[in-house]
């Protein structure tokens, strides 16, 4: 359900194991964060998900889901966005995130990864927000990866199936058109759902 409406449920009427949770995890939609587009432009306005969901302002759900820690008092939590969380005027977003998680109970620490780092055959930088609740004696975290960087060599040819010429995939890439980003692009742009000139990158 919308986060909105769930944080309006009474207390009485949720789960009691709910309140005893010992991470919880959120990641607010990152688009008015993600270097790419607008950013700044896009604050305090209401947009709707690509995906067809509801037009609502994105960045106020950060704080929506703060307020839902704040109800459950999970041991801890985490939150994840894009690293554009750290560039520019959004600092006064982060620092606004900081002091709440403060405001309710919560020692936060903030932590730039990159999945290179990790193991993972993919380059993404991701900003986490780990809060311990202050009334638990957990030590700070120390985050640190090193791993080498797997090569896409190292675990794909790169020799994939051809594509069919005759399929609507080949036909839909061989027009000349703006370049998609991905077939969510194309499928969208081709139906009509959005124009040529509103195709947005992803988050960053």
């Amino acid at each position: 359900m919308p986060i909105q409406d769930f944080k309006s449920i009474p207390d009485s009427k949720l789960p009691a194991e709910l309140f005893n949770l010992d991470v919880l995890d959120g990641s607010p939609p990152c688009s008015v964060f993600s270097t790419p587009g607008a950013r700044e432009d896009k604050w305090g306005g209401e947009y709707a998900f690509r995906e067809g969901q509801a037009v609502q302002q994105l960045d106020d759900l950060f704080f929506e889901f703060l307020e839902v820690a704040n109800k459950l008092q999970p041991r801890v939590v985490v939150v994840e966005n894009v690293k554009g969380m750290l560039i520019g005027k959004a600092h006064g977003f982060v620092s606004l995130v900081l002091s709440r998680l403060r405001e309710i109970g919560y020692r936060p620490q903030l932590f730039l990864l990159n999945s290179a780092t990790m193991g993972v055959p993919q380059k993404r930088e991701r900003v986490f927000f780990i809060a311990a609740r202050e009334d638990l004696p957990f030590p700070p975290l120390r985050l640190e990866f090193n791993d080498p960087p797997v090569l896409y060599k190292d675990i794909r040819s790169g020799e994939g199936r051809p594509i069919n010429q005759d399929s609507l995939t080949f036909q839909r890439w061989h027009k000349k058109r703006p370049p998609d980003l991905n077939m969510g692009d194309v499928t969208e742009r081709e139906e009509g759902k959005i124009s040529n000139q509103t195709v947005e990158k992803p988050c960053l």
